[in-house]
C-alpha cells in the first residue's frame, strides 16, 4: 500500500490552513478562532484535534503552538494561496517567471470598488524609491506624470525602456513629459522593437512590482514581491529588456522637444 502521509497533509493544508495559520499568528483558543473564521465551534475543536494527532500543533498546558512540521505545512498552504491568486495572471506572464515572484507576493486586480488601486500602488512605490528601472508596454499618465515631477525636482535616477508604439505615443500625447526625460541627467530613456509581456518595475533595487496585461494589453492587475528569488528574476529580466534596447535616435529627441 503506498503511504497516505502526503495525501493527509494536503487534506489538513487544504480543510484546516486557516486555523493552522491563526495559531501561528497566536490566536490559538477554539472560540477565538471561531470568532476569525467560518466554521462552527465543533468544526474549530475537531480541525484543532486534528492537527495535534497530525503533529502540526502542540498543546502543553492548554497552550497551543504551531510545532515545526506545522510551519512548513503552513508554508505549502501559503504557496497554495499565493497560487491561486496568481491563476489569471500566470497565462499572460512570460514563460521564465520563477514561482518565487508568485509566492507570498501581493496581488492587486484591476476590478470591482477598486479599479485604481493597481496604479496607485505604482506611485507610491515611485514616490518612495530613489532609484527605478521601469520597462513598460503601454502608457500609463499618472506614471508618466510623476516620473516626470521627480525628474524635475532632482529627486529619481531612472531607466525606462519602452516599446517603439510607446515611445510614439509618449511624443504624441506626452511631450512636455517626454522632453524632460530626454532632458534629464537622471534619466536614460531607451526604445524597444521587442514586445514586452508585461511590466517591470525594481525600486531600489529592494522590490519589484510586476504589471501584467491581457492579449490586448488591456491591465489586470499588479504583483509586487520582494523575495531573493522575484528581485533576480526582475533584474534579469530588466537588463534583458535594456540591453535589446537602443537610445531614441536624434530625430525622435528632437520631435518631442518640438512637441510636434
Amino acid at each position: 500500500m503506498p503511504d497516505s502521509q502526503p495525501k493527509e497533509l494536503l487534506n489538513h493544508v487544504a480543510t484546516r490552513g486557516t486555523v493552522l495559520r491563526y495559531i501561528r499568528e497566536g490566536i490559538t483558543d477554539g472560540r477565538d478562532i471561531t470568532d476569525e473564521v467560518d466554521k462552527s465551534r465543533s468544526s474549530v475543536d475537531r480541525d484543532l484535534r486534528l492537527l495535534g494527532e497530525a503533529g502540526l500543533v502542540s498543546e502543553q498546558r492548554g497552550e497551543r503552538t504551531i510545532t515545526t512540521y506545522g510551519e512548513l505545512a503552513l508554508s505549502l498552504y501559503r504557496m497554495a494561496e499565493s497560487l491561486q491568486r496568481a491563476k489569471q495572471f500566470v497565462p499572460h506572464l512570460p514563460d521564465n517567471v520563477p514561482v518565487d515572484l508568485l509566492l507570498d507576493a501581493e496581488f492587486r486586480e484591476r476590478r470591482g470598488t477598486l479599479p485604481h488601486a493597481p496604479i496607485d500602488h505604482v506611485t507610491e512605490l515611485i514616490r518612495d524609491a530613489n532609484r527605478i528601472d521601469v520597462a513598460t508596454p503601454v502608457v500609463v499618465p499618472p506614471v508618466v506624470e510623476l516620473l516626470s515631477d521627480r525628474l524635475r525636482a532632482d529627486t529619481l535616477t531612472v531607466r525606462i525602456v519602452v516599446t517603439d508604439a510607446v515611445f510614439e505615443k509618449l511624443q504624441t500625447r506626452c511631450a512636455t513629459d517626454i522632453e524632460v526625460y530626454l532632458g534629464s541627467e537622471r534619466c536614460t530613456l531607451r526604445q524597444t522593437r521587442a514586445e514586452l509581456q508585461c511590466g517591470v518595475l525594481v525600486a531600489d533595487e529592494d522590490v519589484v512590482c510586476v504589471n501584467v496585461y491581457d492579449d490586448a494589453l488591456a491591465p489586470l492587475g499588479t504583483l509586487t514581491n520582494d523575495s531573493e528569488g522575484a528581485m533576480a528574476w526582475a533584474v534579469e529580466t530588466f537588463e534583458d529588456y535594456w540591453d535589446a534596447a537602443e537610445p531614441p535616435s536624434r530625430g525622435s529627441q528632437s520631435l518631442s522637444a518640438t512637441g510636434t
